[in-house]
């Protein structure tokens, strides 16, 4: 269970690195000034590290089925193929891609460079389909919950889980209203930020510029 509430705590910190740097186009090269790329880097390669250890780990960890803990280890197998795991080596192959783009990119590849930059944030995005993970992990909590007779724990979770899809649904739309802007500003194109007078100020106002053309559309 603390594994699990490892991975839920992870999850939901790509859930708000990954947008951002996204938005934002902060890398997750460290560069010597950027405390951002730092972190990117710290959280990317912890999350590679914890979820390729995960795969191993969910071998041998023992699952609920109706409320009973089942510790077979042919049925956990069975249980992680046919639901998980290829879900899991997928998105663990497109983390070690990334990486590859990031770390393997040449410094002069002009027109390639630029290709493979735009590989890496289409890579990188994908990324957030780990958020799909909460679901199971949730499962698990209430499961445990009522396997441990804290029915009132479930009631808790499902006010949690659905107040934390509310906020990164709200993140996420805020995060890619404002790509939507930076790109097309780029491009000399009338976007929100010009009209809202953003081009200027600080990345945390833009965000909540961008958080509230979501919550209050003019």
């Amino acid at each position: 269970l603390i594994w699990d509430m490892a991975g839920l705590l992870l999850i939901l910190v790509d859930a708000v690195l990954l947008p951002l740097s996204l938005a934002w186009d902060v890398g997750i090269e460290p560069t010597e000034n950027d405390v951002g790329t730092w972190i990117n880097c710290f959280s990317f390669f912890l999350a590679l590290i914890f979820w390729s250890t995960d795969v191993l780990i969910q071998f041998n960890t023992g699952y609920y089925h109706n409320g009973r803990l089942v510790m077979s280890r042919r049925r956990i197998a069975l249980q992680y193929t046919k639901t998980w795991l290829l879900f899991d080596i997928l998105l663990i192959s497109l983390d070690v891609a990334t990486a590859v783009y990031q770390f393997g990119m040449s410094e002069s590849g002009g027109a390639s460079l630029l290709r493979s930059m735009r590989a890496l944030r289409v890579l990188r995005a994908f990324r957030l389909l780990r958020l799909l993970k909460m679901s199971r992990l949730s499962a698990v909590i209430e499961e445990a919950s009522i396997a441990a007779g804290r029915q009132w724990l479930v009631l808790v979770v499902a006010i949690v889980n659905t107040t934390l899809t509310i906020l990164i649904c709200a993140h996420v739309l805020a995060c890619f209203w404002f790509w939507i802007g930076r790109d097309r500003f780029e491009k000399r194109e009338i976007s929100w930020i010009e009209l809202s007078q953003a081009e200027s100020v600080s990345g945390p106002i833009q965000y909540m510029h961008a958080l509230q053309w979501i919550l209050t559309p003019p």
